[in-house]
């Protein structure tokens, strides 16, 4: 509330501007502006931008994930990256899809409420052609997928989905499922309330050298709302060190159940191909190891200890002496 000057200290104050003894600038920079933050109730921001980075992270391990999966199933080097994470009304993302589109609708267990996954029908038409023999060029003119078409498509879908999954299991143990698959935005006009806030993740992938587009995954703030204080740099960072502990603990555990061979080298020779070839049985080739010189112990092709010879009940064996020191 601003103050209220007193009839006196007001013709204090004239007085001494009319003498210069006070100047209007100096009345002036003495006030300090107040600045105001602007604040666009049509775009309600749900998510900080702390959460927004921990969405981006998140998915930039799916982006990794979809580039080695589809490089490997359409047979041809397949780039996915980031291009942006923003926070929206879904009213305003839904108008922004074209018709005909490729929409997939699924829900994550765990999690309340629907998600999109939106393709570019450019992307979707390159990788039924590849899929089918074809060099993964796209479409001149859109039109929406034939019933053969998205029977194939559908299959890598659902593992995109399952690549969706993993991607999020640092966060939560969910499994998105798919609901449906639909190529008119108008009938999923109703799925989430066009005022409500949502994520969206766009992604720009690159079949080969001709064939490009996007993906966008849509989901509703009212999904994440249980799992928001998860979705910050610090316990990302957190479940990332705990996560790669246990994914080591796992591979020692793996390879722990690995048979590998082991060989014992008694020595080895040279001999020229003419004695090679009249060698009979019978002939003693002079290796170049002594009697009491310990043999070479290797583990697949790699000589890892020295060991000398011996009997194991009915069997002969080895035992170790010492390390072979690895070479730098």
């Amino acid at each position: 509330m601003p103050e209220i000057l007193s009839q006196e200290e007001i013709d204090t104050l004239l007085s001494a501007l009319s003498s210069g003894q006070l100047k209007v600038e100096e009345i002036e920079e003495g006030q300090k502006e107040k600045k105001v933050k602007p604040y666009d109730f049509r775009r309600p921001s749900k998510f900080s931008k702390d959460q927004l980075r921990t969405l981006e992270m998140l998915h930039e391990s799916f982006s990794r994930s979809l580039s080695l999966y589809l490089s490997s199933r359409l047979r041809t080097v397949t780039h996915c990256s980031i291009a942006g994470v923003d926070q929206l009304p879904y009213g305003e993302y839904i108008q922004s899809v074209p018709i005909p589109s490729f929409i997939v609708v699924y829900s994550m267990e765990s999690l309340n409420g629907t998600a999109m996954l939106e393709i570019s029908n450019n992307l979707i038409f390159g990788m039924i052609d590849r899929l089918l023999g074809g060099l993964g060029r796209g479409v001149k003119k859109n039109r929406e997928l034939t019933d053969i078409e998205m029977s194939i498509i559908e299959d890598i879908v659902d593992k995109i989905l399952e690549l969706l999954g993993d991607a999020w299991s640092s966060i939560i143990k969910t499994s998105p499922v798919r609901s449906g698959i639909e190529t008119n935005p108008q009938f999923i006009q109703q799925i989430v309330p066009f005022s409500s806030v949502v994520a969206l993740i766009s992604f720009s992938l690159q079949i080969g050298d001709s064939t490009t587009g996007f993906l966008n995954l849509c989901i509703p703030s009212e999904m994440l709302e249980d799992i928001l204080p998860k979705l910050s740099a610090r316990q990302w960072f957190s479940r990332k060190g705990s996560k790669h502990e246990e994914i080591l603990n796992e591979i020692k555990r793996r390879l722990e159940n690995i048979a590998v061979p082991v060989i014992v080298e008694l020595g080895t020779a040279e001999i020229t191909f003419q004695e090679l070839l009249n060698l009979k049985v019978g002939d003693i080739i002079r290796l170049n190891t002594l009697v009491m010189d310990p043999l070479i112990v290797k583990v697949g092709e790699q000589a890892k200890y020295l060991g000398r010879p011996g009997k194991v009940n009915r069997k002969i064996g080895v035992k170790i002496l010492s390390n072979i020191p690895r070479e730098e």
